[in-house]
């Protein structure tokens, strides 16, 4: 059974090599396929050839490798040309060789001959007929190329290294010896190596530094130290494919010191030292599996809430009972006082004794001399004694609560970090979702005639397991439907200016707790007037067609049967379709907008919030219902004073310190018809009066006014089920410990849609002087996200910030004129990797005086070594510590 799973294992792993090779191969015909692209596709065919192979799969494994060779050919050519037809014949490959995983998947041994020669052995001979066979002359110059650029890299990592290492040992002496003549014979050493590798720039740097050393007469230390750093910033740039940036011209720096960890921003905890293989094991699961392990997840959540609530109990029922037991003993002490009197003969009028029987010789003795017991006694001090007993046990309890409180602590922080491995493994990047978008749209333009490119943003974005799937119906409809509306024909465009080919780009980027997914063409945008037209067709009143807004008419496009199409075809016009989109959509408690410009196209806007996810939110009161907010909703909470409350051009704002921002009266806003009675609760508010909540809305703000604040919680979020539809800016809901259902809310859905950035900057007021000017950082990653997420923290701690894409993109930028005092720069991105930013910009001038912080989920000391080599001031790893980071920047800009 575990053979079968790993073979299934492989079927999945292969798919994933011919989604690689699909999009290498997509739009072919019309751009060149990189040398990049072509190592992708090259890897990805010989891991299904090698794979199938192994698992016994010998049919796909000898079309994989013939596919292979194909590739090959292609590579050994200076400029491959590949037209429509043979990049046709290469997808429908890749098709059939989906196929044959497919047969193999459904249980079959062998594939039926019959179907091979017919289906598949045409298309293999088409590319035969237009590519031709490999020969041995190609295998060999392929060979030979990529066996030449990597000795080179292994002569860099291994000849000059050691070079350098025996240099900086006869550094390190107290009273280096004979270091010129040293330096002098590596300079030749490493021409001649430069020389033999070509390498000319890298040869003339050696001879510019012999040629200074020659001339020098004293500060040969400061030289040496200085042709180290060039040497090793030469070698990063032969590693990393970057020798044509090699600086030939020797430039001694004073300042120059042998890098080492304890030179350097980061401190060497902060360092991830890689001691294992950097390739991460995967293991599939299947959806199923991952979301009933997030829906038991949640009730261990609401489980765990429970019994931190019946700690909560236990400890107020302890201390009523100390406080009891110290009442018990005050009446014990009354007692035993009460009793010494009764014996000492003080009360016995009072007090009668009786005696069961009468011991003779206590007579003999005098009061003095012998004490006299009655039944008083026995049960007065069976009643001290227990309450004795009651206090030992007390403290026993005292004991073992504060030990369950503190294993109830610490067994916090393992749910915290399953809480998030589980939300990472839930969570999948758009790609995994639009990845075969590219092919759907390719195959429609060829069909239809209408060419049309599909441009994708934000692919990296994460999004919950579940909606990813469900968004998969919802987006390929829109996908066709900008398609078929939206484009116009390539005539039509001509005719109006436009280019033939038209575009379609999907985006996605994560505002909050919410993912937003748009859909834009460059289109004719939507026709109202037959949007107005279909209305009236549909018996919609004359008056309210006339009175209607924009927005009004375009939703009308999401009722069921309406269309303006004119003629109906495969793709559209038939009336149904965007009624189900907004169905699927909202059955996610998500939304979908559309918004249109004559002439310029149209944009659908989907908002979707996760379904089910662990999330920390602030427990308000408003007129008496519980409500929860999540916590990164809220920017401040501010206890307000009645001097804060403005009443400004009919307005209400808060006044916090310089600036005057929109308050809203939260009971007013929701219009809540009749006074929840909320069910008594057992313990006090942490904040027993009114409280403002400062929420963000892009670049402003705005207060919500709540009665109470009931504290922080760790709740999961629960979908509302069923067909009532929830109001605007309620999300869901969550379940507390004590089983009390909790309506959730998100502040931004509540708030935007009557606030406007144009109304809430019109509506700013600020009497602050201005500040001085912040240092300027460019923050580079081909991640929107990431870029988002950084310029957000950067501008929290005063500084402005400007982003580039990619390497290439930020040396434009710097080219034409930023002017930055500080980079943060991530390795891995498409065009220009981190590492050629380093290389092109270190060696300008001006950029030799900017530090650039590199910021990357690389922690290997490797990647580390070349970055610092290569000019860097910092090495960041991800996840990074933002206060350490922020540290790192001031110290860096200021010096």
């Amino acid at each position: 059974m575990k053979e079968q799973d790993i073979k299934r294992q492989f079927l999945d792993e292969a798919g994933d090599y011919l989604n690689v090779i699909e999009s290498a191969l997509l739009g072919c015909s019309t751009k060149e396929i990189t040398s990049a692209q072509f190592d992708a596709v090259l890897r990805a065919a010989h891991s299904i050839k090698g794979g199938a192979a192994m698992m016994g799969y010998q049919t796909l494994s000898d079309f994989a490798h013939r596919l292979e060779d194909f590739f090959k050919v292609l590579k050994s050519h200076s400029k491959p040309e590949i037209d429509e037809t043979v990049e046709s014949l290469f997808l429908s490959s890749v098709d059939q060789l989906r196929q044959i995983s497919s047969f193999y998947r459904q249980g079959a041994e062998t594939i039926a001959p019959e179907w091979l020669s017919e289906q598949v052995e045409p298309i293999f001979q088409g590319l035969l007929d237009r590519i031709g066979e490999l020969t041995p002359e190609k295998s060999l110059s392929l060979l030979s190329e990529d066996v030449g650029e990597e000795m080179t890299v292994l002569i860099f990592e291994t000849e000059v290294e050691s070079c350098l290492q025996g240099l900086e040992s006869i550094i390190a002496q107290p009273q280096p010896t004979n270091l010129r003549e040293e330096i002098l014979s590596i300079s030749q050493e490493l021409g001649g190596l430069g020389e033999m590798l070509q390498l000319p720039q890298f040869s003339r740097l050696c001879t510019s530094i012999y040629e200074h050393l020659k001339s020098a007469t004293e500060g040969i230390d400061a030289i040496a130290l200085s042709a180290i750093q060039a040497w090793r910033r030469a070698q990063a740039m032969v590693i990393v494919g970057q020798k044509e940036a090699i600086t030939s011209e020797f430039l001694l720096n004073h300042s120059t010191v042998i890098p080492t960890l304890e030179t350097e921003t980061t401190s060497p905890e902060e360092l991830k030292i890689e001691t294992v293989s950097t390739e991460e094991k995967t293991l599939r699961v299947s959806s199923s599996l991952l979301t009933e392990l997030a829906d038991l997840f949640g009730e261990m959540s609401i489980g765990r809430n429970s019994m931190d609530l019946q700690l909560q109990r236990l400890r107020r029922l302890f201390n009523l009972l100390n406080q009891r037991i110290q009442r018990l003993e005050s009446s014990s002490q009354a007692l035993r006082s009460l009793y010494d009197q009764r014996i000492q003969g003080y009360t016995s009028s009072v007090i009668p004794i009786k005696t069961n029987s009468v011991k003779p010789h206590l007579a003999l003795f005098d009061n003095l001399e012998m004490d006299n017991y009655s039944d008083l006694h026995p049960l007065s001090q069976e009643v001290m004694e227990t309450i004795f007993q009651i206090e030992e046990v007390a403290n026993d309890l005292d004991i073992y609560l504060a030990e369950t409180e503190k294993t109830a602590k610490d067994s916090q922080q393992t749910f915290e970090l399953i809480q998030s491995q589980l939300t990472k493994a839930r969570m999948r990047p758009l790609t995994d979702l639009i990845a075969h978008f590219p092919r759907a749209l390719r195959d429609m333009s060829l069909k239809y005639g209408k060419p049309v490119e599909l441009k994708i943003q934000g692919e990296t974005t994460r999004i919950d397991r579940t909606i990813l799937e469900s968004l998969n119906d919802p987006l390929l409809h829109l996908l066709r439907n900008a398609f078929d509306h939206g484009i116009e024909d390539p005539e039509k465009r001509k005719e109006v200016g436009k280019p033939p080919q038209g575009t379609i780009t999907i985006s996605a980027s994560t505002v909050r707790n919410h993912t937003i997914i748009q859909i834009q063409d460059d289109g004719a945008g939507i026709n109202l007037d037959k949007i107005r037209s279909q209305a009236h067709k549909m018996g919609l009143d004359e008056d309210i067609i006339a009175k209607a807004t924009i927005d009004d008419l375009l939703n009308l496009i999401f009722e069921p049967g309406f269309s303006t199409a004119e003629n109906k075809s495969e793709l559209s016009g038939r009336g149904v379709g965007m009624d189900i989109v907004k169905t699927q959509v909202q059955q996610m408690q998500g939304d979908i907008k559309v918004s249109t410009l004559a002439g310029q196209g149209t944009t659908f806007t989907i908002t979707v919030p996760m379904t089910l996810s662990l999330i920390r939110v602030l427990l308000i009161e408003v007129e008496q219902m519980l409500m929860a907010v999540p916590c990164n909703a809220i920017e401040a909470m501010i206890l307000p004073e009645p001097s804060q409350i403005i009443q400004f051009k009919g307005q209400t704002f808060l006044k916090e310190e310089s600036e005057l921002f929109p308050l809203i009266y939260l009971k007013d806003w929701l219009n809540i018809p009749t006074v929840y009675t909320q069910r008594d609760h057992e313990s006090l508010p942490s904040i027993d009066k009114p409280t403002i909540l400062k929420i963000a809305l892009g670049n402003n703000y705005i207060g919500l006014w709540v009665e109470r604040y009931w504290g922080e919680q760790e709740v999961t979020i629960r979908p509302v089920e069923g067909n009532l539809k929830l109001p605007n800016g309620f999300t869901g809901c969550t379940i507390l410990g004590d089983g009390c259902v909790v309506p959730l809310i998100d502040p931004a859905l509540l708030l935007q849609p009557s606030f406007p950035p144009s109304f809430l900057s019109s509506s700013f007021i600020s009497n602050s002087q201005p500040t001085a000017q912040k240092a300027t950082l460019l923050v580079i990653d081909d991640s929107i996200n990431v870029r988002r997420l950084l310029a957000l923290t950067l501008e929290k701690a005063g500084y402005q910030v400007e982003q580039a894409k990619d390497g290439q993109d930020a040396l434009e930028k710097l080219q034409r004129g930023l002017g930055v005092q500080g980079i943060i720069c991530d390795i891995e991105m498409p065009r220009l990797d981190g590492y050629g930013f380093l290389a092109n910009y270190k060696t300008d001038s001006i950029g030799q005086n900017i530090p650039v912080v590199m910021l990357t989920s690389r922690s290997g000391e490797k990647h580390r070594s070349i970055a610092m080599n290569l000019g860097a001031s910092a090495y960041f790893s991800k996840p990074f510590q933002e206060k350490l980071l922020l540290q790192t920047l001031q110290s860096l800009i200021k010096n």
